[in-house]
């Protein structure tokens, strides 16, 4: 508010890196599980307006997803969304093991590819997850993106490609890749 009344700007985009998952494509990344159980344990680490657990339960009406989301303005949507159990704010800190893990996590500073590992640290042995990440990654010559290239390789990962404009209604044409 204080900003608002300085007469100062405030992108909550560009300060979250909330792009919300357009339905369409939410429903391409819970397609690649090989299954989802009622009784899965499901995480949604950069859960925003619910749109990925929205699409969990066009696939599982019964599941439950635990959802962490840092931006306050997202909550009170997430928070109609049924099946959402909201578990934080802060996924960095999460503790545990997740049978399923979908995500769209923030892109900037490759945030994207810190997420990935983190997630993958929380998946027991046979679990699996659904990631859309930028594209940057595949191009760029850095060492964490060659290191994320051949890591991704290493573990036999599936990657689908989407299209800039898929998430036009969100705000940005930036094309995406999921990985699965």
């Amino acid at each position: 508010v204080q900003i608002l009344l300085q007469g100062r700007r405030y992108n909550l985009q560009k300060e979250f890196q909330f792009f919300a998952t357009p339905a369409k494509i939410a429903d391409l990344a819970v397609s690649k599980f090989t299954s989802i159980e009622p009784d899965m344990t499901i995480l949604e680490p950069s859960a925003g307006r619910g749109a990925l657990v929205e699409a969990v339960h066009r696939r599982c009406p019964s599941a439950v997803v635990d959802c962490y989301e840092l931006m306050p303005e997202n909550v009170p949507y997430l928070e109609k969304v049924e099946g959402a159990h909201i578990v934080g704010t802060d996924f960095t800190k999460a503790e545990g093991k997740w049978q399923r893990i979908i995500a769209n996590p923030p892109f900037s500073g490759n945030q994207d590819i810190e997420h990935v590992y983190m997630m993958y640290d929380h998946l027991p042995i046979g679990g699996e997850m659904s990631v859309i990440t930028s594209q940057h990654w595949k191009f760029a010559q850095d060492n964490k993106c060659q290191y994320f290239r051949q890591w991704l390789q290493d573990n036999n990962a599936d990657i689908t490609d989407i299209d800039g404009g898929e998430f036009k209604e969100s705000g940005t044409s930036v094309a995406t890749s999921l990985i699965h």
